[in-house]
């Protein structure tokens, strides 16, 4: 009867999620936004985090995500914290308690509002620069998943350029984790320089699903929940070079995804891309890596 009770409380525990908590501090006074009856979201300028305030959040539950503010398009990079505050909390500000590295502020890409750098996928270049939408198909799994048809293939390279146009397709970089363009979200713990423009960066990383809603093997994403079930962190390394940011798992000894910022030239070329199957790279400055070189040239 001992060994049945223990085998049901073992069981028990098994079918539990790991869920750790991870500590940020404002650096300085931090706004909360809100979400109005017509789901426009808003600044509260009565609700304020201070700043030197600690903020717990759980590095599953509270994911890193992106949200247009009224009817101006603009993007908001937010956290949720719903037991502090039934609002969205903007990353600008926040940094991990007891970790004094930062990140380059030259690769930060959001501001309290609105982002400040616009980065995409790298292979997106590969496409413009050869007028080819399918070459995206390459590289990304989920796209190429959902594109088996001509139609929802056009609906889906629209969505994309609508995307990219508003902000909310780029991904989030900031110094308490990072919001991929999949929607996967990845929460610090802590950060170290490694190497020159090499940063180490500690913690969990969810995919854009929930558990239990989606068959994994049928979803392009960068993370499983197998790994925070694990208890073990998983670290990223992010390799700076110039316009570009090279992200790698080094516990799934993978390279994710590579990251390039954007021009406003580029971005209208990517957008008249997916919209019409037709772009004009000629005039195009193209990104440049640390050393001057360009690969699409």
């Amino acid at each position: 009867m001992k060994n049945k009770l223990l085998a049901c409380i073992f069981l028990g525990l098994a079918g539990l999620s790991f869920a750790e908590s991870f500590h940020f501090i404002a650096s300085r006074n931090i706004p909360v936004f809100f979400e109005d009856e017509n789901l426009d979201v808003f600044i509260d300028k009565t609700t304020i985090i201070p700043k030197g305030k600690e903020i717990t959040f759980d590095c599953e539950k509270n994911r890193i995500r992106i949200s247009n503010i009224n009817d101006k398009n603009t993007t908001v990079a937010f956290i949720t914290n719903y037991e502090l505050y039934d609002g969205w909390i903007s990353l600008k500000g926040l940094s991990i308690k007891d970790c004094a590295q930062l990140l380059p502020d030259s690769i930060i890409s959001i501001e309290e509002i609105g982002i400040s750098k616009k980065y995409v996928p790298m292979y997106f270049l590969e496409a413009l620069k050869n007028k080819d939408c399918s070459i995206i198909k390459k590289y990304d799994y989920q796209y190429k998943l959902e594109n088996q048809n001509p139609s929802i293939q056009t609906e889906t390279e629209e969505y994309i350029a609508c995307g990219i146009q508003e902000g909310w397709f780029c991904p989030v970089i900031s110094n308490i984790g990072i919001r991929f363009h999949n929607d996967n979200s990845f929460l610090f713990n802590k950060i170290e320089k490694i190497g020159e423009n090499i940063f180490q960066c500690t913690g969990y990383g969810v995919p854009c699903f929930s558990r239990g809603d989606i068959n994994e093997s049928n979803w392009d994403s960068y993370f499983s929940y197998n790994q925070i079930d694990s208890g073990k962190y998983e670290q990223l390394i992010l390799q700076i070079d110039g316009d570009f940011i090279k992200i790698s798992s080094e516990t799934q000894n993978k390279e994710l995804i590579t990251y390039v910022v954007i021009s406003d030239s580029i971005e209208k070329q990517l957008i008249n891309l997916f919209n019409h199957k037709n772009c004009d790279a000629s005039k195009l400055i193209w990104p440049r890596h640390a050393d001057g070189s360009c690969d699409f040239k």
